[in-house]
Parts: C-alpha cells; sequence; structure tokens
C-alpha cells in the first residue's frame, strides 16, 4: 500500500537444484534484475527444488523438492524490511503406499511405500492437526509390509524388495517429541538409559546404527530443556533462512575422531557419544526435541530410528507381515510361485528366531491376520484360497496345524480381517465379493459360509471390521480397486441365520482415492491415560479408520456415528 493505493511490486522467484530459492528484484534507475533474497536448505541431505511460486498476497512462496516435499517460507517482516522464516508445512508419500498401521495405543500411524521410506503421523495436539513427526527407515529398496510389532512400546518390524526383515526400536528423542507434539507420555519403568538417543548411518553404511549419551550427557541435557523451555521449537522454525542473515545451521559432523570401543567410557555401565557404535559420530546438540512438527531437512536428518535385528530366511522379496496380538509371534510371507517358497514363516520376538514354518499355499500369500485371542492365524493367497491356522504356544514350543482351508473364490483373495469377538472373518476378492465366514457350531474345527455381501463394482483390495458395535452391528470397511471406500452394516437377529450386510455410506469420490486402496486400518477406541492432552480419544460417537493407496497417499477419516446409524 502506497499512498493509499495497493500495488503489487515486480518480483520474480526462482528455484534451483542447489537447494536454494531467490527472490529477484529489479533496480528502479538500472532496471537490472538482481537477488534480493536467498532461501533454502543449509543441509546437503536434499537434492534441491524443483519449482515454486508466490502466494497471490505475495507474502508466502513455496516450493517443492525432488522427493515430493513442501517447502514454505513466510515473510514476517514488510516491503522494506524482509524477514523469511520457515513454517510447517504437509507432507507425505510420494509413491504407491503399500501398507500401515497403528500403535497398539492409537497415538500414531506409520505407513511404508514404494517410494523407499517408512513414516510416522501423529497428532499435534496444539492444532488438532495430524503431520509427519519421524522419518524412522529410509531404505534402498520399496518398501512392501510393515506392523507394529506390541513386544515393547515403539518398536515396529518392516519388509522391503528384499529377502530381510528388519526391526526397529525409537530412539528416545521421538519419545519426546512425541510427548510434546502429541502430549503421550512416556509408560512403564523404562529407563531412558536403555533407549538410544538417536540413529546414524555411518559412512559405508547400510543400517540405522544406535548412538547412546552417557548418564552425565543425559542430565546435563534435560536440565538444559528445562532452562530453555520452548526455545528449540522456536529455534527450529523461526531461525532466518535469508543468507544475508542467517547463521549455519548445525548438522552432523563426519570429521570428527573416531573412537574405539571402550574409550571414553564413564564408570557405572553408562555409554559415551562416540564409543556406542564405533562409527561416525554425530553431535548431540544438532538433534532436538521439538515441540512443532519437524521440517522436511530435520526429517531426513535426525529422525531415524536404530535398527536393532534382521531376520533372514526368506528367498524372495517380503510381501506381507501379521503380529499377533501378545507381540510374542510375527508372521511372514514372500513372492512365490512355487508352494515351498509360499511357506509362511513364524518368529519369535524373545530372540527374534525361527519357530516354525507354515506350508499350505502354492503361490503369493498377500495377507495374514491373527485373531483377536491368538489362537488362529488366517492367511489369503494368490492361489484363490485362504487358509485358517491353529497356533498353540506353551513353554517356548509353538504347535501349528492347519484348521481349515477354501477355495470358493473365483478369482485371487486380496485381502481377511476378523471381528472383534472373533466369531467371524470376512475375504475380499478380485471377483468382486466379500465373503464372511463363521465356525461351525457342531464341528468346532470347521469354518463355513455365513454370508456374503451385496455384489461390488469393482475388485475387492481391502477390508477391516470396526472394533465396536454400532447400535448393535458390526461394521465393516471395504476398500475397492478404483479408490471407492464402503460402509457395510451386518446384524443378527434371532430369525436369521447369518448375519444379514447392508451398505450403510459410501464415502464422497471427493475425499475418497483416486486408484486401489492397499490398506485399511481402524484406530484404537481404547482409553490412553497416558496421553492426556493428545488427540487421541475420539468421540463417543465417532470412529477413526486410516487407509492408503496407490494414489500416493495415507488418509485418516473421522466417521461420525448417529443415533439411528
Amino acid at each position: 500500500m502506497k499512498d493509499g493505493v495497493k500495488h503489487q511490486p515486480m518480483s520474480l522467484v526462482s528455484a534451483s537444484m542447489d537447494r536454494s530459492m531467490m527472490i529477484w528484484k529489479p533496480d528502479p534507475e538500472s532496471g537490472i534484475w538482481s537477488a534480493h533474497v536467498t532461501v533454502g536448505l543449509l543441509s546437503g541431505h536434499a537434492l534441491g527444488f524443483l519449482g515454486g511460486m508466490f502466494s497471490t498476497d505475495a507474502r508466502y512462496i513455496l516450493s517443492h523438492g525432488y522427493n515430493g516435499a513442501f517447502h514454505l517460507w513466510k515473510n514476517e517482516g514488510d516491503e522494506e524490511r524482509y524477514d523469511w522464516r520457515p513454517q510447517v508445512v504437509i507432507s507425505g508419500h510420494f509413491n504407491e503406499v503399500e501398507d500401515l498401521d497403528w500403535d497398539p495405543s492409537g497415538n500414531y500411524l506409520v505407513s511404508v511405500s514404494a517410494d523407499q521410506t517408512t513414516r510416522l503421523f501423529a497428532p499435534w495436539h496444539t492444532n488438532n492437526t495430524w503431520h509427519e513427526i519421524a522419518r524412522p527407515q529410509i531404505h534402498g529398496y520399496d518398501m512392501s509390509c510393515v506392523s507394529m510389532t506390541r513386544v515393547r512400546q515403539h518398536q515396529f518390524i518392516s519388509g522391503a524388495d528384499e529377502k530381510v526383515l528388519r526391526v526397529f526400536d525409537a530412539p528416545q528423542t521421538f519419545v519426546d517429541t512425541l510427548q510434546t507434539i502429541s502430549g503421550v507420555n512416556q509408560v512403564g519403568n523404562e529407563s531412558r538409559a536403555k533407549r538410544a538417543f538417536v540413529a546414524n548411518v555411518p559412512e559405508l553404511g547400510l543400517s540405522n546404527k544406535p548412538i547412546f549419551v552417557s548418564a552425565a550427557e543425559e542430565k546435563e541435557k534435560e536440565s538444559m530443556a528445562q532452562q530453555q523451555d520452548g526455545v528449540v521449537a522456536e529455534k527450529q522454525l523461526n531461525a532466518p533462512t535469508s543468507t544475508a542473515q542467517s547463521t549455519k545451521a548445525k548438522t552432523p559432523s563426519s570429521n570428527k575422531k573416531q573412537k574405539g570401543k571402550g574409550e571414553d567410557e564413564e564408570e557405572g555401565g553408562g555409554h559415551s557419544l562416540d564409543t556406542a557404535v564405533g562409527f561416525g559420530t554425530v553431535d548431540v546438540e544438532t538433534v532436538e526435541v521439538v515441540t512443532r512438527p519437524p521440517l522436511e531437512e530435520y526429517l531426513i536428518q535426525n529422525t531415524l530410528w536404530p535398527e536393532t535385528d534382521k531376520l533372514y530366511g526368506h528367498g524372495y522379496e517380503l510381501i506381507s507381515l501379521a503380529v499377533n496380538h501378545k507381540g510374542s509371534l510375527v508372521a511372514s510371507a514372500c513372492k512365490a510361485q512355487t508352494w515351498d517358497h509360499a511357506a509362511i514363516r513364524l518368529w519369535e520376538t524373545d530372540k527374534w528366531k525361527q519357530v516354525a514354518t507354515l506350508p499350505g499355499h502354492t503361490l503369493t500369500v498377500v495377507q495374514m491376520e491373527f485373531s483377536h485371542n491368538d489362537r488362529y492365524l488366517l492367511s489369503v493367497s494368490r492361489d484363490r484360497q485362504w487358509i485358517l491356522f491353529s497356533v498353540e504356544e506353551s513353554a517356548g514350543e509353538v504347535a501349528v496345524s492347519i484348521v481349515a482351508r477354501n477355495k470358493l473364490h473365483a478369482r485371487i483373495i486380496w485381502t481377511c480381517a476378523w471381528t472383534l469377538d472373533d466369531r467371524y472373518f470376512a475375504t475380499g476378492s478380485r471377483d468382486k465379493t466379500v465373503r464372511v465366514w463363521k465356525q461351525n457350531a457342531s464341528q468346532p474345527l470347521s469354518w463355513q459360509e455365513d454370508s456374503i455381501l451385496p455384489a461390488c463394482q469393482h475388485a475387492v483390495t481391502a477390508v477391516a471390521f470396526a472394533q465396536t458395535l454400532v447400535n448393535g452391528s458390526r461394521m465393516l470397511a471395504v476398500g475397492l480397486e478404483s479408490g471407492q471406500l464402503q460402509l457395510y452394516l451386518g446384524s443378527e437377529t434371532g430369525s436369521a441365520e447369518s448375519v444379514q450386510w447392508s451398505l450403510h455410506m459410501e464415502l464422497d469420490a471427493n475425499i475418497s482415492h483416486a486408484g486401489t486402496i492397499r490398506r485399511l486400518k481402524w484406530r484404537s477406541i481404547s482409553s490412553n491415560e497416558n496421553a492426556p492432552n493428545a488427540v487421541t480419544a475420539v468421540a463417543d460417537n465417532m470412529l477413526q479408520l486410516a487407509s492408503c493407496g496407490v494414489d500416493h497417499t495415507v488418509r485418516l477419516y473421522n466417521i461420525k456415528l448417529t443415533q439411528n446409524s
């Protein structure tokens, strides 16, 4: 605004692969254009920007990077004095999302994608919005499956287009960040010293290595954090990024002297920062607990989780995973064209050793699900059949046998799910049908078809039962190859011999996926006393459903329940 008249001074923004953006303006006298402001990434972990633009009022500039990330800056100054500050912005996968899983307490969800990353999304309780707060795994292969282990808080296992399963454990920085952003308190008597402080990928290394801090360093950092409450987040989000006024960002140093095992190790069993791994070192001061969703460069550098175990045994690329509800067993399956490679492998989570092999299928097992009482493992395959295994654990031994199998579907069975009471399970197939099965009352070891949902218009690729009854009926979410998402209600009446299913709702195409839905997971509705400030306790009349698909998105739906639902 000048002399009461609005005007837009000539400006041009450019984006470059050198990880910088420049705002250009012409000189009033000579007309020569020059760069007035430069913003960008001071880290060398990104490949630069592919494009950028001004907002309509020129108060913001937005860019997008090589890996699909957005970067946003806001001018908190005026036309005479620039003060460009980085802002919180949405993020997500940039390739097909293959699988997702909820934290057992429902505090956050983890997803894996063909973009070779594992990403973690959690609510920001200040704004009641969801954001990516960690990127635990950056892989060299396309990711295919993931599951929380439940054996330890904040631990997951993942598989990719390789033959190895990998187990990851959260560092203490994540636990602290989850508390500040989502209000989730650490539970149990687990000592902070037992968790790695952060993870690092050493030079020429392929795995995320844990890095510990000594008890003295930890106590000192806690004391400093208490004195500087809230300063960390302001420093991260408000640090000037203009080259004329910014200071150099702290990045992990790779030039420090590497210390051998035993050097600087403190008495009392503590680990010093450099001796815990014996690889490259990381400056602890560069990794900070943030109180707002982290920016892209922080996600890439400082949010990896340490890899604790590798599981070998499969002959081809991993496809599916399942963890029982006690967290004692993990089932895994890989690509297969013969019966021996199609066998499911069972692993115990105490020492991460294989305890059983489950033959039965002849082609790739695409999904598995344990019953809630952990007595059964249900698997579905490209060979068009489902198999129900009985799983019994006793004195460290695992006994497995086939209880039932069926090949009634005419095409590949893509998905399966159990009801909360384990009385029924559902299977969805490329033949556009969802079939519901129940245990034979007269023959407990026999399972039979109970009902068929109304015919779908497209192949069924994902199903999930809600973890509660809705006005006395069972709710089943069905995802289709077209990206459509449907909700069905099944009622049981005394006169009917089977569950009667009816279409309750079909989500609008504008909020549905644009391609095949890969996975559906309902959020746990159990109360969480350790998250008093988190957006974890969904309202009594609300359910939340997470979905992922080939359109590169992870979506979270609020399903509002009415009295007449």
